[in-house]
């Protein structure tokens, strides 16, 4: 059963024709099929909201709806079974206002692509070229993608005159299906290409080269434009989706994007007193000085020892101060630090 045209667009019964075209324009926008390539749920919600608008947005239809419910209109709305890219001619205008003048078949492309890499530390550090195999789409290079063998490419289908769906009226109501003769192609060719069996595009496995940029964390994604499926020659192709999976640093570090923290053991003379200690960097031993009177919990940085950043700064080495009490004592070291305390005791 179908829903509410009013539910479907989340207004009231009587907001006013600019107000159901702003909360189509909200929906339309969130579930645009140009946005959501992959997802068949949001061109089912785009769908749906479509039919309600077209209703909706049109006095008479709204009247009708009004009176009669969905009886009242059915055969009048179009979209309801339609393919998500006929919506758009339908709506004509609304949609070049909606998207910025730009078609909708002119905006279509391939299938997008999306790959895992898995990329260890000491790529963070300075980037690196990776090259990886990638089955995907493209056009046949024995007939360049036309489909056939003389490079023609398709004729026009007789059937549906290039349309690619055969329609049907049944009073009121219009069906239409995909064309038997073209499988819905609106093309037919005649001397179909022996590589490719007419079909214009082959599968290409070779190396696909991506550059890891320095400094890349979990998570980070970059889009390789045009470097996706191609099923139709027609078309431009989509793109690569490149997620990165960055090992974990290794110890002593813990990475907080491009900053690395690292604790540091440190006795109490020295975070009494302050001087040099050595600690572990990327490029080896770096010295670190103790302020006098450093505290347990301390966090002295190291600017610029980091990791660097895809934005071009570089991070700090954080180094957390824990400080190392003595827990057994030999009778010596117990005079001296009781003597210690004595004298503290005394001046205080």
């Amino acid at each position: 059963m179908k829903r509410d045209y009013y539910e479907v667009l989340g207004v009231e019964r009587n907001s006013d024709a600019g107000h159901i075209k702003k909360a189509f324009r909200r929906i339309a926008l969130a579930h645009h099929p140009d946005q959501n390539p992959d997802d068949p749920e949001a061109a089912k919600i785009f769908r749906e909201a479509s039919e309600a608008y077209e209703v909706l947005g049109d006095a008479e239809k709204r009247d009708l709806y009004d009176r009669y419910g969905h009886e009242g209109v059915e055969g009048r709305v179009q979209t309801a079974g339609a393919d998500v890219h006929d919506i758009f001619s339908h709506f004509g205008d609304f949609f070049g206002d909606l998207f910025g003048g730009r078609p909708f078949q002119q905006a279509r492309k391939g299938r997008d692509l999306r790959v895992r890499l898995e990329v260890p530390f000491s790529e963070v550090l300075s980037g690196a070229e990776r090259s990886i195999q990638l089955r995907r789409n493209r056009p046949c290079t024995t007939c360049n993608g036309t489909g056939s063998e003389s490079e023609q490419g398709p004729e026009t289908c007789g059937m549906c005159s290039g349309t690619g769906q055969v329609v049907q009226r049944q009073g009121l109501f219009v069906m239409s299906t995909t064309c038997p003769r073209c499988e819905g192609s609106g093309g037919v060719i005649k001397d179909p290409c022996a590589s490719c069996d007419g079909r214009g595009v082959h599968v290409d496995t070779s190396p696909l080269v991506i550059h890891v940029p320095a400094g890349v964390s979990s998570g980070m994604q970059i889009r390789m434009r045009g470097e996706g499926d191609q099923a139709d020659p027609q078309l431009p192709p989509g793109d690569l989706l490149v997620v990165f999976r960055v090992e974990d640093a290794p110890a002593p570090w813990v990475r907080d994007g491009a900053d690395l923290h690292q604790p540091l053991a440190l006795d109490l003379p020295t975070a009494v007193l302050g001087g040099q200690v050595q600690v572990e960097g990327l490029d080896g031993l770096m010295a670190l000085t103790i302020p006098a009177g450093t505290g347990e919990g301390a966090v002295l940085p190291l600017h610029g020892a980091g990791l660097p950043n895809p934005a071009g700064h570089q991070g700090d080495l954080l180094v957390h101060v824990q400080l190392q009490v003595p827990r057994q004592l030999n009778p010596e070291t117990r005079a001296l630090w009781q003597s210690l305390k004595d004298r503290q005791d005394e001046t205080a």
